[in-house]
């Protein structure tokens, strides 16, 4: 009969021996890194911190510029709870702020940019009805129904009848020659 070999019993090959030894020598390189010798960072606190109020005219002092207490040369300076109060934190630095004010505006200047602004607008919407007016004549009038009740017309790849919308111009008409459309009134953008 032939010996079957456990897989416990049997040796291990260069590869995995290999693997394990990578293995362990990392897992000891970690635990030395964790719990090894090393240098402290030590922070010395100052001392107790005390709560300091301001009298008036310690508020006049600080107001003038001058520090009350100057024997705290080094720390935050002490301000009126006024000065405090007056600081906006998240207002933008001057540098930001815009160069014209209210009073320098000039009133019929912006009339004058409103107006330039509503011509070109509708410069811009009468280019965009020709561009659509265009392409409709592009894609032309590919087939005409006309029985005695309806009128349909294919234009492009879409099926329409009088009184529908097709890229904001109404149908109007429907001859055997082709469709008239005018402009519609509302706009379906």
């Amino acid at each position: 009969m032939a010996e079957s070999v456990h897989p416990a019993t049997s040796t291990l090959k260069v590869g995995q021996l290999a693997l394990v030894t990578g293995l362990a020598v990392t897992l000891v390189m970690v635990l030395i890194y964790q719990f090894g010798p090393r240098q402290q960072l030590v922070l010395k606190p100052r001392g107790p911190a005390s709560l300091q109020t301001i009298t008036e005219a310690e508020s006049d002092t600080v107001r003038q510029g001058t520090s009350v207490g100057q024997e705290r040369a080094k720390g935050w300076p002490l301000l009126s709870l006024d000065t405090v109060l007056k600081h906006d934190p998240f207002a933008l630095p001057p540098l930001f702020l815009p160069a014209a004010t209210i009073s320098e505006r000039n009133p019929a200047r912006e009339q004058e940019q409103i107006v330039k602004a509503v011509e070109q607008n509708k410069l811009l919407q009468l280019e965009q009805r020709a561009k659509l007016l265009q392409n409709l004549q592009q894609q032309g009038v590919e087939m005409v129904l006309i029985n005695n009740k309806t009128r349909v017309a294919m234009v492009g790849s879409r099926t329409v009848q009088v009184g529908d919308v097709l890229d904001g111009f109404v149908i109007t008409e429907i001859h055997n020659n082709g469709v008239v459309v005018e402009e519609s009134a509302v706009s379906t953008d």
